[in-house]
């Protein structure tokens, strides 16, 4: 397909520009004749992109309605500087991407629809994103990682079963964040200020740190193998619970450990605390498991710390008596415990 000028697409039935073999793109085009003309989707139907070479001097996608979607080894959106604008109530989908996205995003949210979908596979957006109203990520798949900047007023809703990672930053959008589904992983500075809300059965986790409140009501899971996440001030719902790997050498975070450092208050709600072996066993000894804010803490955790897995010959003993920290006193040696 080629285009001669600026040039609108839509419909009311799928189709495609589609390669004969997906996984080889010379297969199929969307040309511009190096000109940065604009493409822009109308219409309720889908249309896809799916192993396409795409002009690399497209310039402006805007999505106006239906869904748009980028797929397998299409090699991108033409000119990287240049806007891909989704529209309230239109989608923008990945599917199965082999490479990287990288354009200048603005998603416009109902809170109704999704805004961006993650239909199949590991998909990675490179481009800067700006958010605006009420943004929902559905991610499917295996999981979306957003490896740039978010900026914006609006909120980010994540949705669906799997992942989704932010991974660039410093994300800057003011809007609030929700779990409402999954797993989000924030390997990146997040300081709009918005409060961090996960519902239950959700898990947060990763090594970044978001610096706004956070209300957890899933798990809590710190990094991402052994890591530090970072939030501000921290409550933990009752029904909450933490998960923290811990390595046979009681390093305070480090990589070698999982920490939460929570720069203010913590509220804990009888929350019960699971731990993972990743290397078998623990040392005798005393474990960081939380730094907060000295005084800042309101609340207990449930006294009964387990193993995952099973029963354990450890004795394992939370401990607050340090002002700002809570620790994990480990008793038993090495030829009794699990």
């Amino acid at each position: 397909m080629t285009l001669g000028n600026n040039t609108t697409v839509g419909g009311t039935g799928r189709w495609d520009i589609r390669a004969p073999t997906t996984s080889d793109p010379s297969g199929a085009s969307l040309l511009t004749g190096s000109q940065p003309y604009s493409l822009i989707k109308t219409g309720a139907n889908q249309i896809s992109l799916v192993g396409v070479t795409v002009d690399p001097a497209l310039g402006d996608v805007d999505v106006q309605a239906g869904l748009f979607s980028v797929e397998v080894a299409t090699t991108g959106l033409g000119n990287p500087a240049r806007a891909l604008t989704v529209n309230a109530g239109a989608t923008l989908q990945f599917f199965n991407m082999t490479n990287l996205l990288n354009k200048v995003i603005t998603l416009n949210g109902t809170g109704t629809n999704n805004t961006v979908n993650n239909g199949s596979g590991a998909n990675t957006v490179i481009g800067p994103m700006t958010l605006n109203g009420n943004c929902i990520f559905n991610a499917g798949g295996a999981s979306l990682t957003l490896s740039n900047t978010i900026a914006g007023t609006g909120n980010l809703i994540k949705s669906g079963a799997n992942t989704l990672i932010l991974a660039g930053g410093p994300d800057s959008y003011s809007g609030n964040t929700t779990l409402s589904n999954g797993t989000l992983l924030i390997n990146a500075t997040v300081n709009g200020g918005g409060t961090l809300t996960t519902l239950t059965n959700t898990t947060f986790g990763g090594t970044g740190n978001h610096t706004g409140p956070v209300v957890v009501g899933g798990t809590l899971s710190p990094g991402t193998s052994a890591g530090t996440l970072t939030t501000g001030p921290l409550s933990l719902s009752s029904g909450a619970t933490l998960t923290f790997e811990l390595s046979s050498v009681n390093t305070i975070g480090s990589g070698v450990n999982d920490l939460l450092q929570v720069n203010g208050n913590l509220t804990a709600n009888n929350n019960s605390i699971i731990l993972g072996l990743p290397g078998g066993s623990l040392q005798a000894a005393t474990y960081r498991l939380i730094n907060y804010t000295p005084g800042g803490l309101t609340g207990s955790f449930n006294p009964t710390v387990t193993v995952a897995g099973g029963a354990t010959r450890y004795g394992l003993a939370l401990d607050t008596t340090t002002v700002g920290q809570l620790n994990l006193a480990v008793s038993g040696s090495t030829t009794n415990l699990r």
